[in-house]
């Protein structure tokens, strides 16, 4: 499994790991880490810590499977979605 690195639910992924973010390094670099903490849990998301973020909460990024690759659903805290994957929007590599 991985994270395609041309699609527009990984540009969506970008935007909305650099707007919650602040301490983990360049998303792309840790695209891997990412397939390999969802494939070791068998869940398709991973948490990231309040420690690593400026939110208020520990923070979830879920992906959908479609056949080989994690596609970039939504952030969300235990009570709320966040920001999600909307297909209307042009996303742009790199978090634009």
């Amino acid at each position: 499994m991985q994270i395609p690195l041309a699609h527009q639910r990984t540009y969506a992924l970008e935007r909305y790991y650099y707007e919650f973010i602040e301490r983990m390094g360049p998303a792309h670099l840790l695209y891997d880490q990412f397939v390999r903490t969802m494939e070791n849990f068998g869940k398709p998301y991973f948490t990231v810590p309040i420690s690593y973020s400026h939110y208020s909460e520990e923070l979830a990024f879920v992906f959908k499977i479609d056949g080989e690759n994690y596609l970039f659903d939504h952030v969300r805290t235990q009570d709320k979605i966040l920001r999600k994957y909307d297909p209307n929007t042009k996303y742009k590599p790199g978090g634009n």
